[in-house]
């Protein structure tokens, strides 16, 4: 027989070959953490069902160990079983109060449920052991904003960039905040901090234009509406909120008495429509007809035209 100190040799090393963790089960069937290896691995390869239950056995075994709490609750959540991980992540702090890696992922699974004012306490509790963690700061100000709390999430979210200033999904995530305040020209400030960083960003391109639209820089909306046509040319939607734009500065031609700056907007309008058309005929003939915003264009031949044969 096996001597116990012989034994505790021979699982140390089994721990550093591969498998580890079968080899310590099989020397000592009750080693905790060998179960918790176990469970990482099997984590790791997506078997997230057996992963569960390592770690179970590894609870049975040392019901205070919270590493293989923190790691189920981590398996529960891939799992799709938020609810069972937030308890475990509760299990993880009740041994271990000061473990910021569990108090963030509780308030990342909270979110998930919609629970902001719970993620952002939990938040709060990460951010006393590790004040410095911009990915913190950017999730509470997430939460902050789907509860309406605005002003909080821009100041959450200007935390974050005071500690990583190149993070572009903050920087996106604050140009919405600023967007729901109407505040459009320090929400385009963002994006255009968002895009410098991440010139893919679709969403924050999108939103861009958006918001010069509402100030009424249809130039500029229309070069970013043209950056997203770029990297997403089928898009029908594209082509519709830019033959917006451009039905917006004829508009604005038609009251300043630029005949000329009106029939350059109002063929590319059209044209731009053209396109949407072609894209999803039944959406957006019905949307042409309804929408406010072109009606400088509805006396035009070529706007008309649009609907023949296709109604």
């Amino acid at each position: 027989m096996v001597q116990p100190r012989q034994c505790h040799a021979e699982i140390k090393q089994a721990l550093r070959s591969d498998r580890s963790y079968e080899k310590a089960i099989e020397f000592k069937p009750d080693y905790h953490e060998a179960w918790t290896n176990r469970g990482n691995t099997l984590a790791n390869l997506e078997r997230f069902g057996e992963a569960i239950d390592s770690y179970d056995k590894a609870i049975g075994i040392k019901a205070d160990y919270s590493e293989a709490w923190y790691n189920k609750a981590f398996a529960l959540r891939k799992s799709g079983q938020n609810t069972a991980a937030i308890a475990a992540y509760d299990k993880a702090l009740e041994h271990k109060p000061d473990m910021h890696q569990a108090w963030y992922n509780r308030g990342v699974a909270l979110a998930d449920e919609k629970l902001y004012p719970e993620a952002i306490a939990s938040y709060d509790k990460t951010l006393q052991l590790r004040q410095n963690a911009s990915e913190v700061w950017n999730k509470r100000g997430t939460a902050q904003a789907q509860i309406g709390q605005f002003e909080a999430a821009i100041d959450s979210w200007d935390k974050a960039l005071a500690i990583e200033p190149n993070d572009s999904e903050t920087w996106y995530n604050r140009g919405l905040g600023l967007a729901n305040l109407k505040r459009f020209y320090e929400a385009i400030t963002s994006w255009d901090k968002t895009v410098e960083l991440q010139p893919d960003n679709i969403e924050a391109w999108y939103n861009r234009a958006v918001a010069l639209k509402k100030i009424k820089r249809f130039a500029e909306a229309i070069d970013s509406f043209d950056r997203i046509i770029a990297l997403e040319p089928n898009d029908p939607n594209l082509y519709y909120q830019k033959a917006g734009a451009y039905a917006l500065e004829a508009q604005a031609a038609s009251g300043n008495n630029c005949p000329e700056s009106l029939e350059t907007n109002t063929s590319n309008a059209i044209e731009n429509l053209e396109r949407a058309i072609e894209l999803n005929p039944k959406k957006y003939l019905k949307m042409c007809q309804n929408d406010s915003k072109l009606h400088t264009l509805r006396e035009d031949v070529r706007f008309l035209a649009l609907f023949q044969g296709k109604q």
